[in-house]
């Protein structure tokens, strides 16, 4: 007997606006859509509320980084550190409409 599809996946999936290349996050599914793809996606599946590329600047030693998000209807602003090898993130700001 085969599964059968499912219209829900078993994953979490995370829509991003713009060229990006994202780094594997096992468990996420990322689908990248620039602009023009994305319109012709509204207009075939309706509103989407895609997060946008992060701007993100870094200080001069890399070890800390200021990020700032949105996804059209929430964003926020993170502090990211670089300490002992691995990176720790807190949050700023944040903010919805």
């Amino acid at each position: 007997m085969h599964a059968q599809p499912s219209s829900t996946p078993s994953f979490p999936v995370v829509f991003v606006e713009g060229p990006a290349t994202l780094p594997h996050a096992a468990g996420v599914r990322a689908i990248v859509l620039p602009p023009e793809a994305l319109e012709r996606y509204r207009a075939k599946f309706g509103v989407t509320y895609p997060i946008a590329s992060p701007e993100i600047a870094f200080d001069p030693t890399r070890q800390r980084a200021l990020i700032h998000y949105s996804s059209g209807w929430q964003g926020g602003s993170l502090l990211a550190e670089r300490k002992d090898g691995s990176w720790t993130i807190k949050v700023l700001s944040a903010w919805i409409t």
